[in-house]
């Protein structure tokens, strides 16, 4: 595969992905990239992770599934709530459930901010956003039931909320996730 072809394919990639498509060593992707970057063509999202910011399919919400690696998660939080219409409010930061360990990332494409969430608290609710680039996102009752279980743990942490269109909840949905969880 051509240079060309990889970056007409991939709009989010690790060096790895690069090297092995490209049939290179690691160390000879990561000097092309290098040059890419420099010649602005690709942005450096994270340790590994690289992202072509002017793709017109570009979304930092694509940048997850990467951003991941082998850990389970989705968006979800506020950042789910106002992507379902729930909220109105913009969060400043992208907020993923993770398996992982929480942690906060600040790269040249956004804020994100990971929240450690049980493994078996992620299996309902989750949805897969596919329009042009895939990640897992939080049903708008899972993304609620979420918040109000780190509520619960994290002392003060959404400890508030904006206003919640209630209209786009499905309660019937909201309380067979808490029943699934309990």
């Amino acid at each position: 595969m051509s240079k060309i072809n990889f970056l007409n394919q991939n709009i989010f990639f690790t060096t790895r992905q690069y090297a092995m498509a490209l049939k290179i060593p690691i160390a000879t992707a990561s000097r092309q990239l290098q040059i890419l970057k420099k010649e602005k063509s690709i942005q450096i999202i994270s340790r590994g992770v690289w992202g072509q910011t002017q793709h017109p399919f570009f979304s930092p919400y694509g940048a997850v599934p990467y951003l991941l690696g082998n850990e389970q998660g989705y968006v979800s939080f506020l950042t789910a709530l106002h992507r379902h219409d729930v909220i109105s409010q913009i969060p400043q930061v992208i907020q993923i459930a993770t398996t992982g360990h929480g942690r906060k990332l600040s790269s040249s494409i956004g804020e994100f901010e990971f929240f450690h969430i049980q493994p078996n608290l992620m299996q309902k609710g989750i949805e897969t956003h596919s329009n042009k680039l895939m990640y897992n996102i939080a049903s708008p009752e899972k993304a609620l039931f979420d918040a109000l279980y780190i509520s619960s743990r994290k002392g003060r942490r959404f400890s508030r909320f904006p206003e919640l269109n209630w209209k786009m909840i499905n309660k019937k949905e909201l309380y067979r996730i808490i029943d699934d969880s309990t």
